[in-house]
């Protein structure tokens, strides 16, 4: 992920936020100060949960 020249045109990209996820680890060097990482370990957990209990995973994800 962020292979060259990547961070250069994200960094002279008319772009307010670059949203991702933690799910592929972005090492500092290549973290803008526009960059969001969410993390995805909560999400994973409660639909694993839910899963286990036969709880509506879909429930969960059109609330969240």
């Amino acid at each position: 992920m962020l292979s060259n020249p990547a961070i250069e045109r994200l960094r002279d990209a008319p772009i307010e936020e670059f949203i991702c996820t933690d799910t592929i680890p972005i090492p500092p060097e290549k973290r803008l100060k526009n960059f969001t990482i969410l993390p995805i370990a909560p999400l994973l957990a409660e639909t694993i949960a839910r899963t286990h209990e036969g709880r509506s995973v879909g429930e969960y994800l059109k609330d969240a």
